[in-house]
């Protein structure tokens, strides 16, 4: 079966009010522009519905016993039936709640199989094992469109920064890649990577290289596309920048917290008089605090 696409903007699509060209995908409710053609709707109707997405609505249709024109294709579909295509079953949601309660409440993967959690839960119980699967499944799927809007961009830059939970336990490291869209000419951000190192108790230059061409060849992509490094200062990225023999662009705010320095350094006793205030402000904070002890 070959779906049209006015079919396919009819049966996954509903029409956005007051605002001409643009539909909503019945499936995530994004809103997609197509002021001509269907090319868009289309582009985006596989991406969310997979690639085998006609087959899959085709066997969708025989199951619920809908009849077929003579030519093959569906004709007029039901509303009912379009609702049960586009919306998640039973199954599908519930793996989407576990992995959503395990992501958004900072859960172990160990929680799926806490009896407690289970009593709690509306959903099935899951096993860890199935619930990493899942997990794997859902970032290859998601990586995805983000490979293919970067392949397009052509050119991007490589936004890194580091996180440290608690100050003493894993140091996460989160890339971005930023980048001008060839359909809007707009500049635009998208997280492709938020891990530890591949070694994590090396965090030298060489380690953060390695994490981010693993990243980059996750994606399909190389470093020879990458226009700059866009990070903190510091001795480690500076190394990566002279390493990869890619430009780096400092924290702008490092850059004017330095500016600023040496501003107040060339006014005479500017520095002194603001080394004063500090210490005066300190003293002060205390005093509301010690005459409510004192009442």
């Amino acid at each position: 079966m070959k779906l049209s696409g006015k079919q396919i903007t009819e049966c996954l699509y509903k029409e956005v009010l007051d605002h001409e060209g643009e539909h909503m995908c019945r499936k995530c409710n994004q809103v997609k522009k197509s002021p001509k053609g269907c090319t868009n709707l289309v582009s985006h109707a596989k991406l969310c519905y997979g690639d085998d997405m006609e087959e899959k609505f085709k066997q969708h249709l025989q199951a619920s016993g809908h009849i077929f024109e003579d030519n093959g294709q569906p004709g007029r579909v039901e509303q009912k039936n379009l609702r049960t295509f586009f919306t998640n079953n039973q199954k599908e949601e519930g793996n989407h709640n576990w992995m959503r309660w395990i992501a958004n409440r900072n859960q172990p993967l160990l929680e799926v199989e806490n009896k407690m959690t289970h009593d709690m839960f509306k959903n099935k119980p899951m096993a860890v094992k199935t619930l990493r699967k899942l997990i794997l499944g859902t970032t290859n799927e998601a990586m995805k469109p983000i490979s293919e809007e970067l392949r397009k961009a052509g050119r991007f830059t490589l936004i890194v920064d580091g996180w440290t939970c608690d100050g003493t336990s894993t140091h996460d490291i989160a890339i971005f890649a930023g980048f001008i869209n060839p359909k809007t000419d707009e500049h635009e951000e998208v997280l492709i990577a938020i891990q530890p190192a591949l070694n994590e108790e090396d965090m030298g230059a060489e380690a953060h290289i390695a994490l981010l061409e693993s990243t980059l060849e996750m994606h399909g992509l190389d470093r020879t596309i990458v226009i700059c490094f866009i990070c903190d200062n510091c001795n480690t990225n500076s190394c990566v920048s002279k390493l990869w023999d890619i430009p780096m662009v400092g924290c702008a705010s490092h850059c004017f917290n330095l500016a600023v320095k040496l501003w107040i350094s060339n006014i005479r006793g500017l520095e002194d008089a603001i080394a004063y205030v500090a210490t005066l402000m300190g003293k002060a904070c205390n005093i509301k605090l010690q005459h409510d002890f004192e009442n």
